[in-house]
């Protein structure tokens, strides 16, 4: 079964663009700093890297990895990749380059590109470090950095290359069923998981995302998250390529790049993770900026607090712009459910389900719970992930034989709206970025003066929640903050970098062995009274 669309039928996500390139050539499709490329010139870059990546050997099933800021080359190389019939996955610079090898060696791409250029990319030693993560590599391709790479860049490449040579594949080639995209996000034991999405998965979703976030040709959609989030690929990214818009990227999220680029591109489309409103309406620049042009503005990723709705609102309401909210999640490519126009808006509200997705709220069981009481949210529909690359156990585990699939999250159904509650496992949010305890753990507790360390979420008016650590420091040895800062800041992502370490003797137990959170927590409220360094 085809999307539905205003060009045509579409099975495939690359379909959408040179449908597009022959309605608009010259209208603005993907805008990058400096760079201003036309849907003709999109399309024209498509073919020419989905004709090098097969002369280099890439072909239907591979992957094709790309570690950078958001950037012009994301949307090429993934709809080059959909055309080949191979998936691409997308990786953050901010990763710390442990994590970015474990991650490319599970996944084990065929064709690897990788931002090298200051400040957003990654080092030239990371880069080293990586490249070989894959025993399939057939091609490296690096943006910016320096010559010595000894690999292609990757813009010489695809300018060089005639985008004639590679014609539309014939629909016998590929399956819409077969995999498309790659997103990796934390699984319940704490390691990244691969979460395999499929062109009828995506395009299920979309038909949904541009109606409700109002993304038409004339549309202009910032794009500041992480390759990695589905919000960039997704909801942001492909959304705005399937819609006819034009795609606003910025290299890394800042409120005051973010006002810029509003006022000089003329934003139309806003979406952002509660802590990134915060920031923006905190800025003291923020009064001044002019949103006349935005007609859209998103929020999800985390709930938002009524000290955030009311500003976003009197906001939304002096622009005469819509806010749209809702429920998602990367194994369903994004929102399942929205707000609509007239909803009142408070914390947690995430809106009505899509037409063609089904809800429930079970108990641990997975029994069904009456309406008004709260459960795990478990979720149907055509925009479910194919599952988790190389893991059948934990996919098995959290879909069952009736496809349902267990989010781990809890809410609340209420005459058909969902009411967001929190997660039924020990992940929290950061700045809309999934964190776990375990993660952070595992890296303070290889740290040779430390006994042992456990993870505590500690409410953040900006972030959501930061992470806290309680720290066990082996007998005889000394600590302090900044060395496991330092320390963790090497190993881990930014984000989940531990705000505060306290030390302890002991960490409280259970009777299993395992760490007593519930009293963890009371000691934070304890440790609350300690003065910051």
């Amino acid at each position: 079964m085809a999307a539905d669309h205003t060009i045509g039928p579409i099975r495939f996500l690359w379909e959408a663009i040179p449908r597009w390139a022959a309605l608009h050539p010259e209208r603005e499709a993907v805008v990058d700093g400096k760079l201003r490329l036309s849907w003709r010139e999109l399309d024209r870059h498509i073919r020419a890297l989905a004709e090098v990546l097969r002369r280099a050997g890439v072909r239907p099933g591979d992957c094709v990895a790309q570690v950078s800021p958001p950037n012009a080359a994301f949307p090429i190389a993934f709809m080059a990749a959909a055309r080949l019939g191979a998936f691409w996955a997308g990786f953050s610079p901010r990763y710390a380059p442990g994590e970015l090898y474990a991650m490319l060696e599970d996944c084990a791409p065929a064709a690897l590109i990788a931002d090298l250029s200051e400040p957003c990319g990654i080092s030239p030693a990371t880069y080293h470090a990586i490249r070989n993560a894959s025993d399939n590599l057939l091609l490296a391709l690096t943006i910016g950095g320096p010559a010595e790479s000894g690999d292609p860049d990757f813009w010489e490449t695809v300018q060089g290359e005639d985008s004639a040579a590679c014609a539309d594949p014939a629909d016998e080639q590929l399956d819409p069923d077969a995999p498309a995209l790659l997103l990796y996000t934390s699984g319940s034991t704490g390691r990244p998981l691969g979460v395999l999405h499929s062109h009828r998965s995506i395009l299920a979703n979309v038909v949904h995302e541009a109606r409700l976030f109002g993304i038409r040709e004339d549309s202009r959609f910032l794009l500041h998250f992480p390759i990695n989030h589905v919000a960039a690929d997704v909801e942001i990214g492909y959304c705005t390529l399937y819609a006819g818009g034009t795609l606003v990227i910025l290299p890394k999220f800042s409120p005051r790049d973010v006002m810029a680029t509003v006022a000089s591109e003329q934003v139309t489309v806003l979406g952002q993770v509660p802590a990134m409103y915060s920031m923006l309406f905190s800025d003291p620049e923020f009064s001044s900026t002019p949103f006349r042009s935005v007609k859209t503005f998103i929020y999800g990723g985390g709930v938002m607090s009524r000290e955030l709705i009311r500003p976003l609102e009197s906001l939304a309401g002096s622009v005469g712009a819509a806010i749209v909210t809702g429920y998602g999640l990367s194994e369903f490519a994004g929102f399942v459910s929205a707000s609509l126009p007239g909803d009142t808006l408070f914390p947690g509200y995430a809106g009505r389900l899509y037409p063609d997705c089904e809800m429930r709220i079970a108990d641990t069981s997975g029994t069904p719970l009456p309406d008004g009481e709260a459960g795990e949210i478990l979720l149907r529909g055509p925009y479910r992930m194919l599952g988790y690359l190389n893991q059948p156990g934990i996919t098995q585990a959290r879909l069952n034989n009736d496809g349902w699939f267990r989010t781990g999250d809890i809410g609340v159904l209420k005459n058909g709206a969902l009411e967001f509650r929190g997660r039924a496992t020990e992940m929290f949010k950061s700045g809309g970025e999934n964190i776990f305890p375990t993660e952070i753990e595992q890296v303070l507790e290889t740290h040779p003066s430390v006994l042992a360390a456990a993870i505590v979420a500690v409410p953040d008016p900006t972030f959501g929640e930061v992470a806290h650590a309680f720290v066990v420091p082996q007998p005889g040895h000394s600590l302090s903050e900044d060395a496991l800062r330092a320390y963790c800041a090497g190993r881990l992502a930014h984000f989940k970098v531990p705000r505060r370490f306290h030390f302890r003797d002991r960490l409280p137990m259970l009777s299993s062995g395992k760490v007593d959170r519930i009293t963890l927590r009371s000691w934070h409220a304890e440790a609350a009274e300690e003065p910051a360094p």
